[in-house]
């Protein structure tokens, strides 16, 4: 092969060498520009065409470069104009990504933010397929479809529900720690678990002193006992006035009467953790006083009490009105409701319904026969009916409750006496007042204990909506039991007891002899607390128990969520299409027991609002 060394080659008119057959070449081309189709282009190693900077730079005047296989840039691309590609990997882009045919994201995968908050502009009326009112719970216990649902402490969720609870009593505990015992105790609760007692010391002259206990689930402790009458003190009773969160306590003074009765008075009370500290004595009757019982009418903010004038032995009422500002009370003239000699064993309840006063007491003016009267308060004085004769018998020691669920609610009370013409049977009846002419029904004298009964106690339970009622059964070595009551039937005022109703037995509470007992319904463990002589016990009636509380209720279940599972519950916004037969436009309450009603329950808890027949907005 030959060779050819030339400095310059050019055509005769000083443009292109044009070779038909082509031009091998074995070095280096450097040329300015390309001219040229670039379809016969083979072969060609791009870095042989890279600058000093590695860029690679083609120009050409075809209508694009399509390639066919796979194309890796180890640098930067860029293009100038429109990039169009089928398929992509990943997109990072510092600026904004349009993307005019939609976005589609596969199954299983979703949109997050790398860090910080993805925020999205727009008013969200376009949005569709986008779940709101909703969150993940995990479930502890079963939770169906369109159940209402609770959240725990534990953060977990259930279902609202019921369980049954065991009838039982906790360890008996001595509030008065000189041992010497107590006479005549009464007792009253005051919220958030507490409750105040009052007795005359019998180890300290009988002098009047009154102690706070605190109720914990079955257990009560007690604080230190603190003295309101240094005198001995008669028939004390105690009652608590919500509307000034003020005690008082009323008897019958001793140093002004001797050992039977004595001058009434009054003393205020303000509970502070387990101290108590009084206001100033007042008197509100002038002469002995006995058989005191008080209430409070929550209606008007006043106290009412109740007793018998024991010179004559006339029943009187006094009405007075507490000053919280100075722990003090002042009262309105007493009003007799039977006099000439007449009265004894006075018992008293204000009913909230009929904003009235019933008072039951025995008629020594005619055979000794048990009657009720009822009286209206207007500012600190009070106007009574005509008494009316509920027994020829004579009553005994007596006690009356009222009681706001009994006659479909409409209200009413109950009283429960020892029948002293009939061996001291324990009895009761219901009793409904007619406020128009202060008048009464009484519904049919039933036992409640059919031998001999002594140390009555009565309550009403309203989380059970029972009676419950203590007593010290002399026929049964003077045990202490107490007994379970309720309405024969909606409308009926009377009192059915488990005994009569083949439910079982009275349950008892101490083998030992006492002689006082005063059942209290705590409504913050929802149990009674019941004071016996000189202890204290927390007695748990048979009920029905719910999980749901005034707080804790969080949603409806919008599917189906095993234990222990994570599922979607509906929450406030949201909306629960698990239901049927609601009444749209009307609001629905969380029953105890997790069905929805359009009456509230007891806690009062609403659930949401119906916008349909299967779908209520959950509120």
């Amino acid at each position: 092969m030959s060779q050819l060394f030339v400095d310059n080659i050019k055509n005769k008119l000083d443009g292109a060498i044009e070779a038909p057959s082509g031009i091998v070449i074995t070095g280096v081309i450097t040329a300015t520009s390309f001219v040229g189709s670039g379809a016969s282009l083979t072969g060609i190693d791009a870095t042989a065409l890279a600058d000093s900077g590695g860029n690679v730079k083609v120009q050409a005047n075809t209508s694009g470069i399509v390639v066919t296989g796979v194309s890796t840039f180890s640098g930067n691309v860029s293009v100038g104009k429109t990039l169009t590609y089928e398929d992509v990997t990943n997109v990072d882009s510092v600026g904004v990504i349009t993307a005019r045919s939609g976005i589609k994201i596969g199954v299983g995968q979703s949109i997050s933010a790398v860090s910080g908050i993805i925020t999205y502009y727009g008013d969200g009326s376009q949005l569709s397929g986008v779940e709101s009112g909703v969150s993940n719970f995990v479930a502890s216990g079963t939770i169906a479809n369109g159940a209402t649902v609770v959240v725990n402490t534990d953060g977990t969720v259930s279902g609202v529900s019921t369980s049954a609870v065991t009838e039982s009593k906790g360890s008996i505990v001595t509030y008065e720690p000189g041992g010497s015992g107590v006479q005549a105790p009464a007792g009253v609760s005051i919220g958030n678990g507490k409750v105040v007692f009052v007795y005359q010391d019998f180890g300290n002259n009988l002098y009047g002193t009154a102690v706070v206990g605190t109720v914990s689930g079955s257990s009560i402790t007690f604080g230190t006992p603190v003295v309101f009458h240094s005198h001995r003190t008669n028939y004390p009773s105690v009652v608590y006035d919500s509307g000034n969160d003020r005690i008082v306590v009323s008897f019958g003074d001793g140093n002004q009467g001797g050992a039977s009765s004595g001058n009434g008075k009054s003393r205020v009370g303000e509970v502070s953790g387990t101290s108590i500290t009084f206001g100033t004595l007042t008197q509100f009757h002038g002469g002995n006083t006995a058989y005191i019982r008080t209430n409070y009418d929550s209606v008007s903010g006043k106290i009412i009490i109740a007793y018998v004038d024991a010179s004559p032995n006339d029943g009187k009422v006094s009405i007075g009105e507490v000053t919280a500002a100075t722990n003090g009370i002042t009262f309105g003239s007493d009003t007799t409701f039977n006099g000439s000699n007449n009265c004894l064993f006075v018992a008293s309840t204000f009913d909230i319904k009929k904003n009235r006063v019933l008072v039951a007491f025995r008629n020594s003016s005619d055979s000794n026969s048990s009657y009720a009267v009822v009286g209206t308060i207007s500012g600190t004085s009070i106007s009574f009916g005509t008494p009316a004769k509920f027994t020829n018998n004579a009553m005994g020691e007596i006690q009356v409750v009222y009681n706001p669920d009994a006659n479909s609610g409409g209200g009413s009370s109950l009283i429960a006496y020892q029948d002293g013409s009939a061996s001291d049977k324990g009895r009761c009846l219901g009793v409904q007042i007619d406020p128009s002419n202060n008048s009464m029904t009484f519904g049919q004298i039933l036992p409640f204990h059919d031998a001999g009964t002594a140390s009555i106690g009565l309550t009403y339970d309203p989380n059970a909506q029972r009676y419950i009622v203590s007593y010290r059964d002399t026929a049964d070595s003077n045990k202490l039991k107490v007994d379970i009551g309720r309405e024969q039937s909606p409308g009926a005022n009377n009192g059915y007891w488990r005994e009569y109703l083949g439910e079982g037995s009275a349950f008892e509470i101490s083998t030992t002899t006492i002689y006082n007992s005063f059942p209290i319904y705590n409504a913050q463990d929802k149990n009674i607390a019941l004071g016996i002589d000189d202890d204290g016990v927390v007695y748990t009636p048979p009920s029905v128990a719910t999980n749901l509380t005034a707080t804790n209720y969080i949603g409806i279940a919008a599917e189906a969520i095993a234990n222990t599972a994570t599922g979607k519950v509906n929450i406030l916004g949201g909306t629960n299409t698990g239901q049927t037969g609601l009444t749209p436009a009307q609001t629905y309450y969380v029953q105890n027991n997790g069905s929805l009603a359009t009456s509230a329950g007891d806690p009062s808890v609403v659930a949401g609002t119906a916008i349909s027949n299967t779908k209520i907005l959950v509120r």
